[in-house]
């Protein structure tokens, strides 16, 4: 029995090793394309969390302090 969970957990050890590894390219290859284009895609995505994001999170926020009081 302890042989059967060594092996599985040697199985699920070996899926998460190589899950990180391909999770580990695709995000350096995405970096290393897009290097030129980074400071636009921050520029963008704060103009976007800025305008859309924060707002709800300040309306969820206050709602939320105000079901305290």
């Amino acid at each position: 029995m302890s042989l059967l969970f060594a092996v599985v957990l040697t199985l699920i050890a070996c899926g998460h090793l190589i899950w990180s590894m391909v999770a580990a390219y695709r995000g350096m290859t995405w970096f290393f394309r897009n290097i030129d284009r980074l400071p636009h895609i921050w520029e963008r995505n704060w103009r976007y969390y800025r305008r859309f994001i924060f707002p709800q999170m300040k309306g969820r926020i206050r709602r939320w302090f105000s079901r305290l009081v």
